[in-house]
């Protein structure tokens, strides 16, 4: 036999266990989630609640001056506004719903904000050059638009960091997958032959 062939024979049997069974595995697993999924804490409720007043706040001013604003000023300077208190309404609801939840998942929430911050960012952008670019308002809006594009990048690396972190959730839960199925085999190896575990 072949070492290919007893690899993959090898591998037929890891993936016909099943790790489930593996007392390992529910210890690791339990560990996992008391890391990532928890309780609120009380710093965390503050950190969220801060979250959602200051959307709040900024829907509420934005809009508000979407509103009230004089007809002289332009519908996309509105427009933008408008979009500004969406943006805000959207924090304020990330941070009740993780509230009403009462659990803080790391990976879970980090995940949503971060690609919340990534989106908002980007369209703020794009929004703020067409403005500049209707108003011809050059002189004025290119500052802004190079805050805007530098705060961009902080998002994107953000959102990479995110989605290494999940990288790398993915690969310690296939880990211990293997380890599982691992562990059954020498469990099964060790046992009389015809031995079989009987009914918990």
């Amino acid at each position: 036999m072949s070492e290919r062939e007893k690899a993959e024979r090898l591998r037929e049997r890891l993936l016909g266990l099943d790790p489930q069974e593996s007392e390992f595995h529910q210890q690791y697993g339990a560990g996992l989630q008391s890391t990532f999924d928890r309780q609120l804490s009380g710093p965390s409720r503050l950190r969220y609640g801060a979250v959602g007043a200051a959307g709040l706040l900024g829907c509420l001013v934005s809009g508000s001056l979407a509103l009230t604003e004089p007809g002289t000023v332009p519908m996309a300077v509105r427009g933008l506004l408008a979009l500004f208190a969406f943006f805000g309404l959207s924090w304020t609801m990330l941070a009740t719903w993780v509230l009403l939840r009462g659990r803080d998942h790391l990976l879970v929430q980090r995940t949503v904000a971060a690609r919340m911050a990534f989106g908002f960012t980007l369209i703020t952008v794009i929004a703020l050059a067409l403005v500049i670019f209707v108003l011809e308002r050059g002189a004025v809006g290119t500052p802004m638009l190079a805050t805007g594009l530098a705060l961009l990048i902080l998002a994107a690396v953000v959102l990479a960091d995110v989605r290494i972190e999940r990288s790398e959730l993915a690969i310690r839960e296939q880990i211990l997958r293997l380890e599982g199925r691992l562990m059954e085999m020498v469990e099964a190896a060790r046992r009389p032959d015809g031995e079989r575990p009987g009914p918990a």
